[in-house]
């Protein structure tokens, strides 16, 4: 696992999984897929959004890009890979509270979150 903002290589992989759903990270993902690879959008992105793809890459590559609605069947697999593989300790940008939660969704907060865990108990 590595930060894109902070480092750069020139791997490919045979599985990329968006789970942000920001235009940036899924351009991204499609082009850290190599040949035959497949790409598993799991982030919600923003309706209105449009990402770029290179058509030949989807071609030559034979890439299999895959999106996801909210499974519920997922869970419990999504759980496994994280507690056996993934240290999800790094991923949490943020540590909220319950009660900044609502403000933070209308944007009266402006911060950029990744990804955050909420505190519901002191």
């Amino acid at each position: 696992m590595f930060n894109p903002e902070k480092e750069e290589h020139g791997e490919t992989y045979d599985l990329v999984i968006e789970c942000v759903g920001v235009t940036a990270t899924q351009e991204r993902a499609i082009a850290l897929a190599r040949r035959g690879g497949q790409v598993l959008m799991f982030g919600v992105a923003d309706p209105e959004a449009s990402i770029q793809i290179n058509a030949y890459d989807v071609f030559f590559k034979e890439l299999t890009i895959k999106g996801a609605f909210i499974n519920p069947h997922a869970m419990q697999d999504a759980i496994q890979i994280m507690t056996n593989r993934i240290d999800v300790e790094t991923l949490i940008t943020h540590e909220l509270q319950l009660e900044d939660i609502p403000k933070i969704l209308d944007g009266t907060i402006k911060e950029k979150i990744t990804k955050a865990v909420a505190r519901i108990a002191q």
